[in-house]
């Protein structure tokens, strides 16, 4: 039995339509550029080299190369935000910007161990602990006073 024909009736034709091919999308970042591409491959062939045993690249090298290539990357997308939001104007893009930022989940605060060994049950409770802990001898009544002049 000769293995080109079984390939070409069975196996292709079962190939393609397990893996149909897709098409590339072309969404990109707004915020990537060609310097954050160069510092990326910079970074890359300096860790390549150092995995290969060459001895012209270190690891002091690497991480100043990655440390560059990130300190760019943060400012990359920094001024990529400013410009998006500078570029608003409509009211559904405002509307849509602000779902987006709204849409965090607030954490609370769970059970706190205090120093004897039994845990808060509620977040009073919870609250007085972390006011005894930070503000200790102080009353509480100064301590809100003081946490809540902090948090404005």
């Amino acid at each position: 039995m000769e293995i080109a024909p079984f390939k070409q009736c069975w196996v292709s034709p079962a190939y393609e339509q397990a893996c149909p091919l897709k098409a590339v999308s072309g969404r990109r970042v707004r915020w990537w550029n060609r310097p954050l591409e160069g510092l990326r491959q910079f970074a890359r062939r300096t860790l390549n080299r150092i995995i290969k045993g060459r001895a012209d690249a270190s690891w002091d090298d690497y991480r100043a190369a990655r440390r560059e290539f990130k300190k760019e990357l943060r400012c990359s997308k920094r001024s990529g935000w400013r410009a998006y939001c500078t570029e608003l104007e409509s009211l559904p893009q405002t509307a849509r910007l602000m779902q987006i930022l709204s849409c965090e989940k607030r954490e609370n605060i769970g059970s706190l161990k205090r120093a004897d060994g039994t845990w808060t049950t509620s977040s009073k409770g919870c609250l007085e602990l972390l006011l005894e802990t930070h503000f200790a001898g102080e009353s509480t009544s100064t301590a809100a006073t003081k946490a809540e002049s902090a948090r404005l």
